[in-house]
């Protein structure tokens, strides 16, 4: 089987910003505040809350899965390629049965 490819997830570091009534000079101060916080890969992006029809501004990032995910993923997808094989076997077993086929 392959190796698996660590993946990176995207993580809210900061939510339900107040952006409205800031003037450009405040919201330059804040902006550069955040790049300090949170590094030049982080984003502002606009989400929708929750059960309700508004929506909130947030800060997201990119962090790559831990060990722990990684194992996880990757036990679950084998979990997933055996369930098929099975599947699969089985699917092919009964044909052979109907069609009287053999392996090849």
């Amino acid at each position: 089987m392959a190796k698996h490819k660590r993946l990176d997830k995207k993580v809210q570091v900061e939510d339900y910003l107040v952006l409205e009534y800031l003037n450009l000079s405040e919201l330059k101060d804040k902006a550069e505040e955040w790049f300090h916080q949170y590094g030049p890969d982080a984003w502002l992006e606009q989400y929708q809350e929750p059960y309700s029809e508004s929506y909130s501004w947030g800060i997201f990032k990119r962090v790559p899965e831990t060990d722990a995910e990684y194992d996880a993923r990757v036990a679950l997808l084998k979990q997933h390629e055996t369930a098929k094989e099975e599947r699969d076997r089985a699917e092919f077993e009964r044909l052979s049965k109907k069609y009287g086929a053999t392996n090849v």
